[in-house]
C-alpha cells in the first residue's frame, strides 16, 4: 500500500522540523540541562508540527544514546517508540476519548512507573475536545504528577482550554510556515524521490496550503499521481480547481480600467470552465492584497510569496491605481465573500459586486468618495502641469481693445435682469413652500405634534443645497432653542432627508440674527461646515484658493 508523503517524510529529529526554531531551541536546551517540565502545551494551526515535535521529544528524553539532545532513532528505546510497541509513550485522541471515565483511567495508569524507559509520556492530541468534567478530573494529576510522568497536550484551539489547565503547562505556540519554507522542504522531497517540479507549481502549492506543511505535502502527493512527468503550474491549477495567475491579472486589470464588459466576459469564461466562484473570489481578494502590498513596499517580494515574474506584474498593476481605490476594492470583495455564504446563485452576486466596484461614480460610501477624490487629484495635477507647460511656451500678447457692442439704453439691461431674477425667485419660493408643507405633514403623520406646532411658527428661508434654514421671530426664540436640542434636531434632519432625499444641515435662526446679505467669506465658511458634516476630518484638507 502507498504511504502518504506527509507520513513518509515525517520529521524524525528536531533538525527536521521546519519553521519552529524558537520552540526547538528551548526544548533542546531543557533536555541538555536536565530540566524537563512535567506538562507542555503545544498550540498552533493544523500541519505545523505539534504532534511530530511531541513524538521527537518523547524519544529524545528516553533515548539511550542521545547526541546534542537529538534522539538517535536506532537504540532499543527509540525503535520501540517509533514502532509503537512500548507502553511508556501513550498517544491519546481526546476527540474520541473525551469523557470523565477516560481521564480516570489515565489517572490510574499514571501511578505505575515506566516499564522500560526513563519517562512515561502522555501525548493528548486535540485536548480542547475534553469535556468540562474531564478537565476537572485532570487538574490534580496535571498539577502534581509523579516525577517520571510528562504530559504533552496538543491543540489547535487553546482559547477553549480552562485557565486552570493553561496555568499548569509550559505553552509553545507553533507558527504558520512561510511559503519559502514550505517550498524549500518540497524541493528536498522532490529531489529525494526523483520527481521534477516547476518553481511556480511549488509556489502555488505553498500558497494553497495556508502555512500547513501537511496540507502542502498532501497536494504534492496528488500532483505526483496526476503528472507522469514534470509537475507544472497548469497541473496544479487543474488539480486544485483554482484560477491561474494570468486570469487573475487580466480580471484585475479590467477592474482597474473599470471595464465592466470585459469583467463579465471573463467571469463567464471561468464559469464555463467549471471554476468554483467562492474560491475564485477569495483568490481575487488575495491578488488585490498583493497589489496594495506591492504599492506600499515597492515590489514586496518577501511578503507576496510569488515568483519574480509574478511580482513584476503585480508591481506594474500597482502603478495604475491609488491606495484608496485598492482599499475600497478589497473591502467590497471581503463583503462579497460574506454575502456568498447565503447566496443560492454566487455567480449573480459576484457579477453585481464587480459592476458596483467598477461603477465608482454610483457608490456613495465614504471609501468610494475618497477614491474619486484621489482620482480627481491625479487628473487635476496632470492638467495643471500641462497648463504650466503651455503657459511657458506661449508668448505674451497685448490685449486687443474690444469692439464696441451695440449700445442698449441704460434701462433695458436692468429691466431684463430684474424680470429674470423675479421669475427665478418665484420658482424657488414655490419649491420651498411645497417642501415646507410636505415636511410639516410628515411630522404630523409621525404624531410629533409639539415639534410640528413649534416649527409652524417659523418661516422657511432655504431648503436645498445642503441647508434647511428656518427663521423665527424674536418672540419665538424659545421654540428655536427647543427645536435646536440634539434629539429634535436629529429628528428634523431625518424628516428633511425623507422628504428631499438629501442630508441637510439644520440652521434655525431668529429674525435679529439675519443680516442683509452674507459675505463670500461667510458663504465659504458655511460650505466648509457642510463638508465637515459629511466627511470625516482626516479626509478634508483646506487649502488656499489658487489665484
Amino acid at each position: 500500500m502507498h504511504k502518504a508523503l506527509y507520513r513518509t517524510f515525517r520529521p524524525m529529529k528536531f533538525g527536521d522540523v521546519v519553521g519552529q526554531d524558537h520552540i526547538i531551541r528551548t526544548l533542546k536546551n531543557q533536555i541538555s540541562g536536565g530540566n524537563v517540565a512535567h506538562a507542555y502545551l503545544f498550540s498552533g494551526t493544523r500541519g505545523t508540527g505539534k504532534t511530530s515535535t511531541a513524538k521527537i521529544f518523547a524519544r529524545s528524553i528516553n533515548c539511550l544514546s542521545p547526541a546534542d539532545a537529538e534522539p538517535c532513532n536506532s537504540c532499543e528505546m527509540c525503535r520501540a517508540i517509533i514502532d509503537e510497541n512500548i507502553m511508556d509513550v501513550v498517544e491519546i485522541d481526546a476527540a474520541s476519548n473525551n469523557g470523565v471515565d477516560d481521564i480516570r483511567e489515565l489517572r490510574e495508569n499514571v501511578k505505575y512507573p515506566p516499564a522500560r524507559g526513563k519517562y512515561k509520556v502522555y501525548i493528548v492530541d486535540e485536548v480542547h475536545m475534553l469535556s468540562q468534567g474531564a478537565f476537572n478530573a485532570l487538574l490534580k494529576t496535571l498539577e502534581e504528577p509523579p516525577s517520571y510522568v510528562v504530559f504533552i497536550l496538543a491543540t489547535t484551539e487553546p482559547h477553549k482550554l480552562p485557565a486552570t489547565i493553561l496555568s499548569r503547562c509550559q505553552r509553545f505556540d507553533f507558527k504558520r510556515l512561510g511559503v519559502g519554507e514550505i517550498v524549500g522542504r518540497m524541493k528536498g522531497i522532490c529531489a529525494e524521490v526523483g520527481v521534477c517540479a516547476d518553481e511556480e507549481a511549488l509556489n502555488l502549492i505553498g500558497m494553497s496550503s495556508q502555512g500547513a506543511m501537511r496540507d502542502a505535502l498532501s497536494i504534492l502527493d496528488q500532483c505526483m499521481s496526476y503528472s507522469s512527468e514534470c509537475i507544472s503550474y497548469e497541473d496544479v491549477v487543474s488539480l486544485l480547481g483554482t484560477v491561474n495567475f494570468e486570469a487573475l491579472s487580466r480580471l484585475s486589470d479590467a477592474i482597474i480600467r473599470q471595464d465592466v464588459k470585459a469583467c463579465l466576459e471573463m467571469i463567464n469564461e471561468l464559469v464555463v470552465w467549471g471554476k468554483d466562484i467562492k474560491n475564485f473570489t477569495q483568490e481575487l481578494t488575495e491578488h488585490f492584497r498583493n497589489i496594495i502590498i506591492a504599492k506600499l513596499d515597492g515590489r514586496g517580494d518577501g511578503i507576496l510569496g510569488v515568483t519574480g515574474e509574478m511580482a513584476a506584474e503585480i508591481s506594474r498593476q500597482s502603478q495604475g491605481i491609488s491606495g484608496d481605490e485598492l482599499i475600497r476594492i478589497i473591502k467590497q470583495l471581503s463583503a462579497l465573500q460574506n454575502d456568498m455564504r447565503y447566496a443560492s446563485n454566487p455567480r449573480i452576486v459576484l457579477e453585481v459586486a464587480i459592476m458596483k466596484i467598477c461603477s465608482i461614480e454610483e457608490d456613495s460610501k465614504s471609501e468610494a468618495l475618497i477614491a474619486r477624490i484621489s482620482r480627481l487629484e491625479r487628473l487635476l495635477s496632470g492638467v495643471k502641469a500641462g497648463a504650466h507647460t503651455a503657459e511657458a511656451q506661449s508668448q505674451p500678447k497685448e490685449f486687443e481693445k474690444p469692439k464696441e457692442a451695440t449700445k442698449l439704453t441704460e434701462d433695458e439691461p436692468e429691466v431684463c435682469k430684474n424680470a429674470s431674477e423675479k421669475k427665478r425667485i418665484e420658482r424657488q419660493n414655490d419649491d420651498i413652500d411645497k417642501l415646507w408643507k410636505d415636511i410639516l405633514g410628515l411630522i404630523k403623520d409621525d404624531r410629533r405634534i409639539p415639534v410640528q406646532a413649534m416649527l409652524k411658527e417659523g418661516t422657511p428661508l432655504e431648503i436645498g443645497k445642503g441647508v434647511f434654514k428656518v427663521m423665527f421671530k424674536d418672540s419665538f426664540d424659545f421654540h428655536r432653542k427647543a427645536l435646536s436640542k440634539d434629539e429634535n434636531a436629529a429628528y428634523l434632519r431625518s424628516v428633511v432627508k425623507r422628504v428631499t432625499g438629501e442630508d441637510m444641515y439644520i440652521n434655525l435662526v431668529i429674525e435679529s440674527e439675519i443680516s442683509s446679505e452674507k459675505s463670500p467669506q461667510e458663504d465659504a465658511l458655511d460650505e466648509i461646515r457642510r463638508l465637515e458634516e459629511i466627511f470625516p476630518p482626516e479626509v478634508l484638507q483646506i487649502k488656499d484658493s489658487l489665484e
